[in-house]
């Protein structure tokens, strides 16, 4: 059997030099694989992409009962399905208004063809990239209303494949930007329909990748790090002491090896690497535990230590951290002293504004009282109203809080916390709670759950809250 291997384009490789990415063979096959046509042939959806005569490039989705598409010889591929005559740009930029079903011959040089077939169920993909050979487009006038949703024609299209590649990394720790100039929304316009289910365990995929902010969305907060826009953490933070608050809520300490990676700044969050510890490689499919898949083991926490104001030079700080999931149950079982982390960097700002004699208040459950717990020592109390919600498991961060922030004390307390000076209320937070003090407070802040927090909103709508969006 032969092999051909594909060298990378300077591009590529210039990519792989800004990401950390070591020399590596190409995976992609300079033609249609035998296992990539196997692929295309049982799959239902293949999107497809080509450029119009204004090299503006459109995308599109085409599908069918396999085998709508399928491999006529070596390295050429033949798809036959249902589509919008109308509206559909890629149809348009292929065939340019020849409609009448006649087969013709692609142009000199043929336009380019980029295609991602897709099995759903199975997370299935095979990517493609090739040239139209030829192709028939037959769409007869009259056989839909053209202001109801176009045309429904019949096309055939042949191309030939040049380069394919199977599934890769589900989630990839690089996202690439692009703009959309122009879109085309037509009501019905797909060959195929699709339904979300009511059957929890058959919802949505828990397979789903992460999502998290674009660089365009927030402004680049760890530009000042030394670790930003590594593949590769410079900087490592050593766990030097941890706490346990109750059974599912530690306290971490860490040292950072270099604290110039650290400007400490009030609010802020530190992202952590887990990924030398915990990735497990590559896997198509991890039903034992599906959101562990191919995960990246980035994680961000709240830093709950005030700025500089642990260790010797400011170079340590404190998370706050319940175990949830795997990186943290991982953290929560390792030992002071015997483990190190990369850093990703610091960012962030969810800092309580005073300015001016602003009188503040903060919304929190559970877990989300840590944004406060490191800026207690520069705020005036007096000026500050606190809503926690905390359940009935938790009562040793309860109690944690009260011995180590007595500062907070305000009014009398039941039971065994009498002496705290806290007011505690065994139920849940009520509308009349904020709306009783709302017309004496000039800025909320709020660090909850996303459910709940859409909650609160509705309760005051015309109130604006501050508050740090971890809902990716």
């Amino acid at each position: 059997m032969a092999f051909v291997v594909q060298d990378w384009h300077e591009g590529e490789n210039r990519i792989h030099e800004l990401t950390g990415v070591q020399g590596e063979d190409n995976p992609n096959a300079p033609y249609l694989t035998p296992r990539a046509a196997h692929m295309v042939q049982n799959y239902s959806l293949l999107a497809l992409g080509t450029h119009d005569e204004e090299d503006n490039i459109w995308c599109t989705v085409w599908g069918g009962e396999p085998p709508f598409a399928q491999p006529l010889g070596q390295s050429i591929l033949a798809v036959r399905t249902k589509v919008d005559a109308s509206h559909d740009p890629v149809v348009q930029a292929l065939f340019k208004g020849k409609d009448d079903g006649q087969v013709f011959r692609a142009g000199d040089p043929a336009p380019m063809i980029g295609a991602l077939s897709i099995h759903l169920e199975v997370r299935g993909r095979v990517k493609l990239y090739g040239r139209m050979m030829a192709g028939a487009l037959n769409a007869p006038d009259g056989q839909n209303p053209v202001s109801d949703r176009g045309n429904s024609g019949q096309v055939q299209l042949v191309v030939r494949i040049e380069q394919s590649l199977g599934n890769l990394i589900a989630k990839s720790k690089l996202a690439v930007s692009f703009t959309v100039t122009g879109a085309r929304l037509v009501e019905n316009g797909l060959p195929f329909r699709g339904k979300l289910t009511d059957d929890r365990s058959q919802g949505r995929s828990p397979y789903n990748s992460r999502i998290r902010y674009l660089a365009a969305e927030k402004p680049d907060e760890w530009a000042g790090s030394k670790v930003a826009g590594h593949a590769v953490p410079q900087v490592r933070a050593k766990l030097i002491g941890k706490t346990t608050l109750t059974p599912t809520i530690n306290r971490y300490r860490f040292a950072l090896d270099d604290g110039r990676a650290w400007d400490p700044k009030a609010g802020q969050y530190v992202a952590l690497d887990f990924s030398e510890e915990l990735d497990m490689g590559y896997s198509h499919m991890r039903d034992d535990d599906p959101t562990s898949l191919n995960d990246d083991n980035l994680r961000t926490f709240t830093v709950s230590s005030a700025p500089r104001s642990l260790g010797l030079h400011g170079d340590e700080f404190e998370i706050t951290v319940r175990s949830v999931g795997r990186v943290t149950n991982w953290l929560r079982w390792q030992r002071e002293g015997l483990v190190e982390i990369g850093v990703r960097g610091f960012g962030g700002d969810f800092a309580f504004d005073q300015s001016k004699g602003k009188r503040v208040a903060f919304i929190a459950a559970g877990i989300g009282l840590t944004p406060l717990l490191g800026q207690l020592a520069n705020l005036d109390i007096s000026r500050l109203k606190l809503f926690w919600s905390l359940g009935v498991r938790d009562v040793g961060f309860l109690d944690s809080i009260i011995k180590t922030y007595p500062q907070l004390r305000a009014q009398a307390v039941l039971q065994e916390w009498h002496e705290s000076g806290w007011t505690i209320h065994r139920r849940r937070i009520q509308k009349e709670d904020l709306a009783a003090v709302n017309s004496e407070i000039d800025q909320w802040y709020i660090c909850t759950t996303a459910t709940m927090r859409q909650e609160i909103q509705q309760w005051l709508p015309d109130t604006s809250f501050v508050y740090e969006n971890f809902d990716y």
